[in-house]
């Protein structure tokens, strides 16, 4: 099929190429046979040859745009555009021309003349074929982004299932293995390895169900109201409990609404728990959220007095590529970032000077969309 459409094509351009020169021959002829007992002025060579030359440019700077950007297979269309163009201006002259002659007006050459209305309508079509070649080479563009975009999301998914159900299950078989041979030692007379064992078994299962949220963000991209202002009281009151070695302290405006997606509830978990997941080092946790820029943001910013997120966690919150030392540990934080981008809003890390971690959210406001 391709090469049926390339060989249509280029007989598209041919036709082109044949009617075009065919005009501009008779326009040159006609005009220096008119001309050849006269003596015309420099004026009258500019104005009898303009068409032809208008003509003559429109068509190689089409056949060389087209070359150029691999869209010879668009003849057809400037070749349907250029002959519609050429047919509407050059009959629009004809029918000027007759109501001339009915009125009784002595017509000078109107066969000439009608033959520039033809010309100057076929480069109206090609100019008119160009812009609608790019919006068709454009669409086409988009689809192919799209259906890439949709496969590679299908491949993710999947390859993301298969991998997340293996590594579950080998862990369940490590920890368990764990256990038995935990079994054979009195309490506290484990060895310090087989504890870390455990951790790591045990963060690996973590790595895995974070997998799952990411895979969530794949899957859904529709936004929603979310109680942030709520969420985060209530988070911090579970943070006193279960971290009373902790400082924690907070400004909150109960009643934010963030517009965010689904996720983003789990990604302010996780902005929590990577605050406070250094406990022997975090004394003081601060978390702030309120409303800003007259009501229209909800920025919340958390900070401590850990020992600071990793330099080379940092990217994450700037437009730089993952490299290899950041897709584990930091997995939870590019979550965070993707659900913050997913709801429209901003994440920073900040510059290092401090441990603090500022998310800023569209607020709910006059919200319509979809909810659930």
């Amino acid at each position: 099929m391709d090469d049926v459409a390339g060989v249509r094509s280029r007989w598209a351009w041919v036709i082109i190429a044949v009617v075009s020169g065919a005009l501009v021959a008779y326009n040159i002829s006609h005009f220096l046979l008119g001309h050849a007992d006269t003596h015309a002025l420099p004026v009258d060579y500019v104005v009898g040859w303009a068409p032809s030359l208008a003509l003559s440019v429109a068509v190689v700077a089409s056949m060389r745009w087209a070359r150029g950007r691999d869209a010879d297979d668009y003849g057809w269309t400037f070749c349907r555009w250029f002959l519609s163009g050429a047919l509407v201006l050059g009959a629009s002259g004809a029918a000027s021309l007759a109501v001339e002659a009915l009125r009784g007006a002595t017509l000078a050459e109107p066969v000439f003349v009608t033959g520039m209305w033809v010309m100057g309508g076929g480069v109206v079509g090609l100019y008119v074929g160009y812009v609608d070649t790019r919006r068709q080479m454009a669409r086409e563009h988009a689809e192919r982004a799209s259906a890439d975009a949709q496969r590679l999301a299908q491949q993710l998914s999947v390859i993301n299932r298969v991998l997340r159900h293996d590594v579950r299950t080998d862990l369940n078989v490590v920890l368990g293995y764990a256990d038995q041979v935990g079994g054979y030692f009195e309490a506290g007379e484990e060895p310090p390895e087989l504890k870390k064992l455990r951790e790591r078994a045990h963060r690996l299962v973590d790595l895995a169900e974070q997998a799952r949220v990411v895979e969530g963000l794949l899957e859904d991209d529709r936004v929603r109201p979310i109680a942030v202002g709520e969420q985060l009281t209530s988070r911090l009151t579970e943070l006193r409990l279960d971290h009373p070695d902790i400082d924690v302290s907070g400004t909150v405006d109960e009643d934010a609404v963030a517009r965010g997606h689904r996720l983003l509830e789990l990604a302010l978990d996780a902005v929590l728990d990577t605050a406070v997941a250094d406990t022997a080092d975090v004394t003081t946790l601060d978390v702030t959220c309120r409303l800003v820029d007259d009501g229209e943001t909800v920025e919340i910013v958390v900070v401590d007095d850990g020992p600071g997120i990793p330099a080379g966690a940092r990217v994450i919150s700037r437009d730089e590529a993952e490299t290899p030392l950041e897709h584990a540990d930091g997995i939870g934080l590019w979550t965070v970032r993707w659900a913050v981008e997913r709801s429209e809003g901003t994440f920073d890390l900040g510059d290092g000077s401090e441990d603090r971690i500022r998310i800023r959210l569209p607020a709910h406001g006059d919200f319509r969309g979809e909810s659930d």
